[in-house]
């Protein structure tokens, strides 16, 4: 197939993924209301799985084919780009983010510790099923942090949240939740298939350069995949939800490194030996996740709040990492 289609279907793809992710969160935020949830919460858990589907189908997909490298790398790069991509996009795009919790701080730890757990599985050459149970079992302490502390965030969903996105105030709005249940059912189908058209063209173009999967995986796949968190995280910034943008960043990350790799090594163990992995993009994939996690955690301690000015610096950090991994190979 001509390198220019491919190129055309990952363009077609990115925007239908914008407009995916726009039903997503306007559907989202009217169920969260009467669901009565913590806006942390939902970007944490609903819309990290959501947003965690593109990498989960290729981390299934990869292991069931016996390329649990391509995974590997999709995770570590979609990882690397949410803490400093994404993140950065957000801030010099939506100014400064806040953190007004002490849990919300706390999960930040948590998401650093999660993207860090993989990696560092990976240091005695290989990715065990063994490894695989530990991660979903990070998993379940994850998921525990959130449900039995969601008490302690500090914002609930509530009207005049929703004034955006077509609630009513007087409650009568039983027939909007129905319509936005179906608008999110909708965003959630054309973010899956949206996100696979990213992935497939992606990966034909970059694998007809003969790279290894796991560069494959860190470069062009985790862009591609990334897309969901960097159009929620927009929307949110400019329906003024910071909250729910960290919230998807931690979620996805914690989702990404355990879920998504969890049962990637469960179903096909990695080795470093194997053709398909390259052990000097694996260093540098260690190196950089390091450097964004340690920057990310600095920032926020320093006056807990992420400027403009750390976002250009988080920035800095992922072409680097793009320029030598690329360098690399």
């Amino acid at each position: 197939m001509n390198p220019f289609l491919y190129i055309l279907i990952f363009i077609a793809s990115a925007l239908i993924l914008a407009k995916a992710g726009i039903l997503a969160v306007d559907s989202l935020l009217l169920i969260s209301k009467f669901l009565k949830w913590k806006k942390f919460v939902v970007g944490s858990l609903v819309m990290g799985l959501l947003s965690s589907m593109p990498e989960l189908f290729v981390g299934l997909s990869a292991a069931f084919n016996g390329k649990s490298a391509l995974s590997f790398g999709t995770v570590v790069g979609s990882n690397i780009v949410l803490f400093t991509l994404i993140a950065g996009a957000a801030v010099l795009f939506g100014g400064t983010i806040k953190l007004k919790s002490k849990t919300i701080q706390r999960s930040l730890i948590f998401a650093g510790f999660y993207a860090l757990l993989p990696l560092l599985l990976l240091v005695d050459g290989q990715f065990s099923r063994g490894d695989g149970i530990i991660l979903i079992i990070a998993l379940g302490f994850y998921l525990r942090e959130l449900f039995f502390h969601q008490k302690k965030f500090s914002e609930v969903l509530v009207k005049k949240d929703l004034e955006g996105v077509g609630c009513k105030k007087d409650g009568k709005d039983y027939k909007l939740f129905f319509r936005y249940l179906a608008k999110f059912l909708l965003g959630f189908s054309l973010l899956i298939l949206s996100a696979q058209g990213i992935v497939f063209s992606a990966s034909r173009l970059a694998s007809s350069l003969g790279l290894p999967l796991i560069f494959v995986g860190t470069i062009f796949v985790a862009l591609g995949t990334s897309l969901p968190e960097l159009s929620f995280g927009m929307r949110s910034i400019i329906m003024k939800q910071k909250e729910m943008f960290l919230g998807t960043i931690f979620g996805s990350v914690a989702l990404n490194s355990s879920l998504i790799l969890g049962l990637t090594c469960l179903i096909s163990p990695l080795r470093v030996n194997d053709i398909s992995f390259d052990i000097g993009l694996y260093v540098s994939g260690f190196i950089f996740t390091c450097l964004a996690v340690l920057f990310f955690l600095i920032f926020f301690k320093t006056g807990d709040k992420l400027t403009k000015k750390e976002a250009k610096f988080l920035l800095f950090i992922y072409v680097l990492f793009f320029v030598i991994q690329v360098l690399i190979k």
